[in-house]
């Protein structure tokens, strides 16, 4: 684990290994450094959210390869967290998925892509890098979220 405390905020990573048992104890200690200051009211979301882009990591970068690494970046400033995921996939070509209003969007045939479309009710903004292997979760937290 990095951490980097300044006057504008905090920032926490982590490195975990492409197997979906990681997920759970890096999320326990991601949720440590949250719930200190973050409200318990956004939190819910914000695992999902975090949870859904690892495991998508995992499963679709790194292709569950346990030699391969996902890297976990949280970032916490001024009523705004941020949730960073990279995997060491070459990642995919999310401009052509589809979104809740969409017309495929009740497509219960295709076997993958409705995490996604729930994260995106959860997070303020979800963006991607141009390869697709690093996804960025926005959220704000300027009302309820931010603890004093």
């Amino acid at each position: 684990m990095e951490k980097l405390q300044t006057s504008t905020g905090v920032y926490v990573s982590w490195r975990l290994p492409s197997t979906l048992s990681a997920v759970h104890g890096v999320w326990a200690r991601a949720a440590v450094e949250l719930e200190i200051r973050i409200k318990p009211e956004p939190m819910f979301g914000i695992e999902l959210v975090t949870r859904e882009l690892m495991v998508n990591a995992i499963r679709h970068g790194n292709l569950n390869d346990s030699r391969k690494q996902v890297r976990l970046d949280v970032h916490i400033r001024s009523g705004c967290l941020l949730i960073r995921v990279t995997d060491e996939g070459s990642g995919f070509n999310w401009r052509n998925e589809f979104t809740l209003t969409g017309s495929n969007a009740a497509d219960e045939q295709k076997p993958s892509g409705r995490g996604l479309q729930i994260a995106r009710l959860f997070a303020t903004k979800i963006t991607y890098n141009r390869a697709g292997n690093t996804a960025k979760a926005w959220f704000d937290i300027t009302q309820q979220g931010v603890n004093s």
